[in-house]
């Protein structure tokens, strides 16, 4: 049978092939549940690493998870799909790289380099009234940060422990825009295609080669070539549901794929005791992840235009708007985590002696409060900065070439 225009697919069932180009020219709003979603993972997991939040997260939970990183293989194969599907919808336009790249330092540029101005030229000169917890290996190292290439000084040890340290992911994405238009570019669809399935292979090496040689399991973790698995996969699954046959072949499949990478991380989890960062799961568990958020991409533009229930949670409307604004979240949420941990967080060990019941709804407290207050800044940053500068995005607009004419 066809869905027609409800687009709610399962495996087996044919697919109405325009209903899916119309879903992926448009808007779709539970990727920004994705995104918003992965922000709150993030969140959680770094706001429960001092008490008494810390109460609200048994230690065997975060030994088997360790939440925060399988969240960035979600952030990355988003990038990857949504980027390969800006330039594979514009290739063969005049401005082809011009438009991509303009719109792109549009949208991360001036956050993040307002970021780096504020942390290394403002701060310090105000000594102890500055931000906390910039370390002099980030300042002495500074033009890493500034060129987007801060990811790779974790190899000496100098990335970990700064009140931007998380900035490698942001360094690991822009490596990633400045590339991968000129591989998109320049190959055939079915050769991107083989490109986006050996880069996460390729990747799988690098990292076991490296933890063989004894190289740190984060510092590796940092490194562009280890992350290739959700970027490249999600490129893939932005190709599968622009080719029509390539779609009809996987879609039975859908389902069989994301339960063989859940059992391939479960797995692994019980045979290492967890996810951590420096056990093999943690070097082998990039790649099914990859493929379950790639798998989980496509399902999602097969069903964006139904009622599933298992899609409302994403499409929710408070946690689209973390997407909206997860972006300056994510920037903004290790400095706040940093301040908190330095400023605040000594001072509950005046707190008197607390029940348990009287401790978790203090944690509960800490938490929302963090999370509001994250939210806040990334809607305030938006607002008054972010937004005015996205808006110029609209002078640039896509050239194709005009048709020759006849005679």
């Amino acid at each position: 049978m066809v869905k027609s225009e409800t687009n709610n697919v399962t495996a087996g069932e044919l697919i109405s092939y325009p209903a899916v180009r119309r879903t992926i020219s448009g808007h779709i709003p539970a990727l920004d549940g994705i995104r918003g979603l992965g922000m709150l993972v993030v969140m959680i997991c770094h706001f429960c690493t001092f008490p008494p939040s810390s109460a609200l997260v048994p230690g065997f939970i975060q030994d088997v998870l360790n939440l925060g990183w399988p969240s960035m293989e979600s952030f990355f194969a988003l990038s990857g799909f949504l980027i390969t599907g800006i330039l594979l919808d514009t290739k063969g336009a005049e401005n082809f790289f011009s438009y991509f790249y303009i719109r792109r330092a549009l949208r991360i540029l001036p956050l993040y380099y307002g970021t780096l101005f504020v942390l290394f030229v403002i701060s310090p000169p105000l000594g102890r009234w500055g931000l906390p917890h910039l370390e002099k290996s980030s300042t002495s190292l500074q033009t890493w940060y500034w060129f987007y290439v801060a990811n790779w000084l974790s190899l000496r040890s100098q990335l970990l422990g700064t009140v931007i340290t998380h900035f490698w992911s942001l360094a690991v994405e822009e490596q990633f825009y400045l590339v991968w238009p000129c591989v998109v570019f320049l190959t055939s669809r079915r050769t991107l295609a083989k490109v986006c399935i050996v880069l996460p292979l390729a990747s799988e090496v690098i990292r076991t080669v490296l933890f063989l040689k004894g190289v740190d399991g984060d510092a590796i973790h940092f490194l562009t070539v280890a992350q290739f698995d959700g970027l490249a996969l999600g490129a893939l699954a932005a190709l599968i549901v622009r080719e029509e046959n390539w779609l009809r072949r996987i879609s039975p499949y859908l389902k069989l794929i994301a339960f063989g990478a859940l059992a391939v991380l479960v797995i692994l989890g019980l045979a290492e005791g967890g996810l951590a960062f420096n056990g093999w799961a943690f070097m082998l568990g990039n790649l099914p992840l990859g493929v379950l958020f790639a798998d989980l991409l496509i399902v999602i533009v097969l069903n964006a235009g139904s009622n599933s229930r298992w899609l409302k949670p994403l499409n929710a409307r408070w946690v689209r708007s973390c997407g909206d604004y997860s972006y300056a979240m994510y920037v903004f949420h290790w400095p706040l985590v940093c301040f908190y941990s330095r400023r605040v967080a000594p001072l509950t060990k005046y707190l008197p002696s607390l029940s348990s019941p009287a401790l978790i709804a203090l944690g509960l407290l800490q938490l929302l409060t963090l999370c509001l207050v994250t939210y806040g800044f990334g809607k305030l940053s938006w607002w008054a900065f972010e937004g005015p500068i996205h808006d110029q995005r609209k002078h640039f607009k896509i050239r194709w070439p005009k048709p020759e004419t006849l005679g």
